[in-house]
């Protein structure tokens, strides 16, 4: 494509390159028209302002030549290296003639070509790394005296003509991508040269010359295409484009072909090549096992290596030279592959394949230059193989080429492009097993062996990796960990690549479990559970797009994770289990936790390689199902259980960090485990060593919060947001601080920043509920804790946050029905204790009292469950005989609990048992001097026994820490009369 000249021209700072043969000076051609230049153009902007670009092809019967031009002036000192002037070009196909090189300065034209001494010719090969030889040679030519603001005139051209199938009137140029100014594309061809040509899209103005329609100008100015959405397939990239072709069709391009691999696929009998052949008939009569034979011994025994030296671009070398050899590129392995094919029976022949085209082909003018590889398309029991010599360790029935989407077979009748489709695949591509070890704790990096066996395009990859160095090594296979939700350190990574079949990949070393959000809860995302997939990037109601999301990806992958956890402790699971299909994706993912060992299972299939848009809806939903309830578990769910294990602990006393990252990790590890001081001491460390950074001075601004030092915390966030305007910790601190604040609306406000940052941020959704239902804003906020248990389904704390809203909103009878609908589902003695909560509410004091009957029988070693039933007791001054043994055994399994000696208090002031009431609420006090219950309990005790003056100031100060306090006792029929 001769847009490649084009690319290299605009490329800042770049050199020109093109392809030419022996260098020549000369005029410029008698049949090119002069360039036009706007010499007045305004600057770019950038570090060259093109003035103009030309490229005027002449399409002869027996060569093309091809003439640019261009006008490119110096704005900054960046620009002077467009003074570095190369020019390759590989004498094998075509030649090359310098016509200008000359520095425009104030209106005069200084000639720095000359006789073309100026220039220096050495062999180059830019691809060799590649394993591709064109045999190209460079002039360079080091521009002198070139200065800021200079115009750099360069006009050079190239005639060609591949020994093969010669010249061909043949061009296609898409969506090119000019930074100012204008080009010119100009195309002529000769009487005997037919062809035809046609803009798609909004490309520019295409016309042929008044004097001749086999002269036409293309003129394209700055570029304003449409913007193309994200994972638009390869034909909707191709457009707009401009096309010209001579071939009436398909057929017409496979003609030049005929007879070439015919005569290159053949064995000379006696040859060592023969006897290969020999060698695998006698192994298997059975087609398949041939075939695969003759595939590994052209995969696997040949190396690649593409070479135009000798035969150019197009024709192949014979396979008994390839075979001699050893090495060969496309075209001579496939001529190889069809030689041994055909001489074991099999019926196969050549398929030319485009790498970048994709399902655009159909839609493109007929030509040659549209495809860029070769393959084999062989019929074997009945069905159809496509087959590629170029890649290592395939077998026949796990050959899925059909990401060309295309092919053009080259056969003897009347060829056309076929549709490549995908044969079902025998086995995943990929299979990953984690196993992690943390019985001794889940803080810090955790042992882990990682094991993946590898098909297909992955295997390769790894065989791709076994010759280079350790580092090296790692960092090509990185992709193989990269989406697996964690981070992983490795001591040593084995491979096991046979040349054929699987490969085995097996890593140890350790893992970092990431957390789920930025839960203070010890709750970690389980590896291995997106799957590799997530739906970021995709709009689930975009109507306006009308291309498939194409993702280029086919096949199965499974996953196996196994965390071995401690235990003397007690986890639960978050996330749903799922299994689900949509647009050709199928998802499926089971995880359970039994004998302190958590398994997940986990399978991904995708069957094409896009999704139609009409589907993209599906499919988003499908994902985000998956990805935004990817498994999480949490040790110690009871907040009074809020700990690490004695194994962690000390495995943090005794790990001394040295440095930013130490310190910052292991202040996450304390904020997590609500050991606040300790992690502001470790934040404080870290950003010692890096007082730039945003992340620490968030996260001890959240430590800062808990240890109620408000306004540290704030100077934290505020500094961290001057920095990242969008830190999502910053601003869900911020939230919270207002809220606790009692500026419920600018909490709002906050909040719902983070979340337009970070919409999985479910820390700022729960802490945005908080302050709705304080702002009287009810619908929003049971618009929030809806997303959230769709979020977490199995969160039951998330059922108490909606029966309090349902609650404020006057919709007992709906909150009922609710926990009814749970109590179905999973019966469990904390929906028995809210279910006796809402029939208070509702008077049913009777059905209320049975519930927590229900709720105690279930779980009566809670003392939560028993002074919560004392509290519903005395708050309704019912049984009260009953509500004090209630407390007792409250207090007798959780004593000096400063909200259960409220209760008795409660309690003692109902019975009227006044003393034992003030030593109650004394003694809660003690223990939370401002408990607003206790404060106005005592209060109340105080004035029944005649003190005024000191229940005046225990209301006061009541009512000072809890404005609703008062409205709670009256509810309970108390209340002070003063």
């Amino acid at each position: 494509m001769k847009i490649s000249a084009v690319c290299a021209v605009l490329a800042l700072g770049g050199p020109v390159a093109v392809s030419a043969q022996d260098l020549t000076i000369a005029p410029v051609p008698s049949w090119v028209l002069p360039i036009e230049a706007a010499s007045d153009a305004p600057a770019s902007g950038e570090a060259l302002t093109i003035l103009a670009y030309d490229m005027q092809t002449h399409f002869g019967k027996d060569v093309t030549e091809t003439f640019q031009a261009s006008r490119l002036r110096i704005e900054t000192p960046e620009g002077l290296q467009i003074g570095n002037v190369a020019l390759g070009w590989s004498p094998a196909t075509s030649t090359l003639t310098v016509h200008e090189l000359a520095i425009e300065r104030d209106g005069t034209i200084i000639d720095v070509l000359g006789d073309g001494d100026t220039f220096r010719v050495v062999d180059a090969e830019p691809q060799l790394g590649q394993a591709m030889m064109y045999g190209i040679k460079t002039a360079t030519s080091q521009v002198q005296g070139l200065r800021v603001g200079d115009t750099l005139h360069l006009a050079y051209s190239i005639a060609e003509a591949d020994p093969l199938i010669g010249a061909i009137a043949s061009d296609f140029l898409p969506r090119p991508e000019l930074p100012v100014g204008r080009a010119r594309f100009r195309y002529v061809w000769d009487k005997d040269v037919e062809a035809r040509w046609r803009t798609v899209g909004d490309l520019g103005a295409a016309a042929p010359s008044k004097r001749d329609s086999r002269d036409l100008v293309l003129e394209v100015g700055k570029a304003d295409y449409e913007e193309m959405p994200a994972a638009a397939p390869p034909r909707a990239v191709l457009t707009p484009r401009f096309e010209l072709s001579a071939f009436e069709d398909w057929e017409a391009v496979t003609r030049l072909f005929d007879g070439v691999y015919e005569g290159a696929a053949q064995i000379e009998p006696g040859s060592d090549l023969a006897a290969e052949s020999e060698r695998i008939k006698k192994v298997s009569m059975d087609p398949r096992v041939r075939a695969d034979l003759a595939l590994d011994l052209v995969q696997d025994q040949v190396r690649y290596l593409f070479s135009a030296l000798e035969v150019g671009g197009y024709a192949p070398a014979s396979a008994q030279t390839v075979w001699e050899k050893r090495f060969g590129d496309c075209k001579g392995k496939t001529a190889l592959l069809l030689a041994l094919l055909r001489d074991l029976g099999i019926d196969a022949v050549p398929a030319f394949v485009s790498s970048s085209a994709g399902d655009a082909l159909p839609d493109l003018f007929p030509t040659p230059r549209a495809f860029d590889h070769v393959i084999v398309r062989a019929h074997i029991g009945g069905k159809t193989y496509w087959l590629d010599g170029t890649e290592q360790g395939g077998a026949v029935a796990d050959a899925d080429l059909s990401g060309y989407r295309f092919a053009l077979p080259v056969t003897l009748g009347r060829d056309e492009l076929v549709p490549i489709e995908g044969l079902p695949t025998t086995k995943p591509i990929r299979e990953v097993e984690i196993d992690v070890d943390a019985r001794e704790g889940l803080g810090g990096p955790l042992p882990v062996t990682i094991e993946e066996r590898l098909n297909g395009p992955f295997a390769q990859a790894v065989r791709l990796s076994v010759p280079l160095g350790q580092e090296q090594r790692e960092r090509q296979l990185w992709f193989l960990f990269s989406d697996l939700d964690a981070s992983f350190d490795w001591d040593e990574i084995e491979i096991d690549a046979p040349p054929t079949g699987a490969a085995l990949v097996v890593a140890k070393g350790s893992v970092t479990l990431a957390k789920r959000g930025d839960s203070l809860a010890r709750s970690y995302v389980v590896p291995g559970g997106e799957l590799g997939w997530s739906p970021k990037g995709m709009q689930e109601e975009d109507e306006k797009r009308t291309l498939p999301w194409f993702h280029g990806q086919r096949g199965t992958s499974t996953f196996r994770t196994t965390i071995h956890l401690p235990v003397d402790d007690v986890f639960y699971l978050d996330g749903l289990n799922t299994e689900t299909e949509a647009a050709g994706l199928s998802l499926s993912r089971q995880t359970t936790i039994s004998d302190s060992k958590l398994v997940m299972d986990a399978r991904w299939t995708a069957v094409t390689r896009e999704i139609p848009a009409a589907e993209i809806g599906d499919a988003v939903s499908l994902l985000q199902k998956a990805y935004w309830n990817e498994p999480t578990f949490t040790a110690n769910p009871d907040a009074t259980a809020q700990k690490q294990s004695p194994a962690e602990q000390s495995s943090l006393a005794t790990r001394q960090p040295t440095d930013f990252d130490g310190f910052y990790q292991r202040g996450g590890v304390y904020l997590e485990s609500n050991r606040y001081q300790e992690a502001v001491d470790d934040y404080d460390a870290a950003l010692a060593l890096n007082p730039s950074s945003v992340s620490a001075k968030s996260d001890r601004a959240m430590a800062l919060i808990w240890l109620d030092r408000t306004e540290e915390a704030e100077r934290d966030l505020n500094a961290a947001l001057a920095q990242d305007p969008e830190n999502w910790v910053a601003l869900h601190g911020l939230g919270v601080i207002h809220t606790q604040r009692g500026e419920f609306e600018a909490a709002v406000a906050r909040l719902t920043e983070a979340l337009d940052v970070k919409p999985s941020d479910d820390f700022a959704r729960r802490w945005r509920v908080h302050a709705y239902q304080r702002a009287d804003r009810i619908d929003d906020a049971l618009a929030d804790v809806d997303y959230l248990r769709r979020k977490w389904p199995a969160d039951v704390s998330l059922i108490g946050m909606k029966v309090g809203l349902l609650l404020d909103a006057q919709r007992a009878d709906d909150a009922l029905a609710m926990i009814d609908d749970a109590l179905t589902e999973k019966p469990s003695a904390w929906l028995h204790a809210s279910r006796a909560e809402v029939l208070g509410k509702l008077e049913r004091v009777d059905d209320a009292l049975a519930a927590f009957d229900d709720a105690v029988a279930l779980d009566g070693g809670s003392p939560g469950l028993w002074n919560q039933r004392c509290w519903f007791k005395g708050t309704h001054n019912l049984a009260l005989t009953s509500a004090l043994e209630d407390c007792e055994r409250a207090l007798s399994l959780a004593p000096d609990n400063p909200a259960f000696l409220d209760s008795r208090g409660l309690v003692h002031l109902r019975l009227g048992q006044l003393e034992k009431a003030l030593a109650d609420y004394d003694a809660a006090l003690a223990k939370a001097p401002e408990l607003p219950a206790s404060l106005y309990g005592r209060g109340l005790v105080k004035a029944a026994m005649g003190n005024e003056d000191g229940a005046r100031s225990d209301v006061r100060a009541a009512r000072d820490a809890s404005p609703a306090v008062e409205d709670e006792f009256k509810g309970y029929g108390l209340a002070a009369r003063f």
